[in-house]
């Protein structure tokens, strides 16, 4: 009678598919945000001597018009207002403010006080349709600008804003009413220059928050700074480029790579002596 030859459970197949499911579940998915690079059309209600949008809801380049908040975002103010603080638009391509102009389209938020004494912080937020899920890693990168000194050059705003100096800021992620992770100022962009905040957060098996709704926040923190200007003194912090991703955490799908593993060795025989 011929010998009986066993051969050894195949290996790559189980490992190939479990691998393959391990990799699907780790792929970004980006968020929706609405006007999360703040070009939408911007409206100053009632005009106002430093409008400086078009009809059609179009910054003026150079322009830095001011009023509510831009479409999909709300004040958001922690406590008192500030002073002088205002909310708004800035289209630096023109090389005004921002030598390299804004970092995605034409448009940046911009967060001004208009007294380097510091005060309140203030800012825009922004509820999401999405929700927070378990097993869900969440990465949220934000443009953080620092404004450099600069004069408008659109009439009748052409007057010169010295506002060195960096007031601080907040980038947060929140569901429902919990903070679930910020940068609090760790950047230090220089004069006219930006500098990309990211931060991280796993929602793990189980959250107090699963289901409420995603929340973003960009704030200044109004921090006193140290001008040169008394006259036109401020402080001013911009943001732009607004990505928040969702990705799978891939314990799961690891775990059936594992299985699949033990499972192929389990079935493997071992060779005599």
């Amino acid at each position: 009678m011929p010998a009986t030859t066993t051969r050894a459970a195949p290996l790559i197949n189980p490992l190939v598919a479990a691998i393959s499911l391990a990799a699907a579940a780790v792929e970004a998915a980006p968020l929706d945000i609405v006007n999360a690079g703040f070009e939408s059309p911007y409206f100053v209600p009632g005009g106002g001597s430093n409008n400086n949008v078009t009809p059609d809801g179009s910054v003026l380049p150079g322009a830095f018009p001011v009023g509510d908040p831009p479409t999909g975002w709300t004040l958001y103010v922690p406590g008192a207002m500030p002073a002088a603080a205002y909310v708004g638009i800035l289209n630096p391509t023109a090389g005004t403010f921002f030598p390299a102009g804004a970092p995605e389209g034409s448009n940046v938020l911009l967060l001004y006080v208009d007294d380097p004494a510091g005060g309140p912080a203030y800012g825009v937020e922004q509820v999401l349709t999405s929700a927070l899920a378990p097993l869900t890693r969440y990465t949220l990168t934000v443009e953080v600008g620092n404004i450099a000194s600069g004069s408008g050059v659109n009439p009748p705003v052409t007057s010169f804003f010295g506002i060195e100096g960096f007031p601080g800021y907040q980038v947060q992620l929140l569901a429902g009413g919990s903070l679930l992770a910020q940068d609090d100022s760790t950047l230090a962009p220089g004069e006219g220059e930006w500098a990309t905040s990211t931060i991280v957060f796993e929602s793990g098996a189980s959250h107090a928050e699963l289901g409420q709704a995603l929340r973003i926040r960009l704030l200044n923190l109004n921090r006193p700074a140290t001008m040169t200007v008394p006259a036109q003194n401020g402080v001013e912090v911009d943001f732009d480029h607004v990505r928040l991703d969702a990705t799978a955490v891939p314990v799961p799908a690891l775990g059936v790579a594992c299985a699949a593993l033990a499972g192929v060795l389990l079935r493997t025989p071992r060779r005599r002596c």
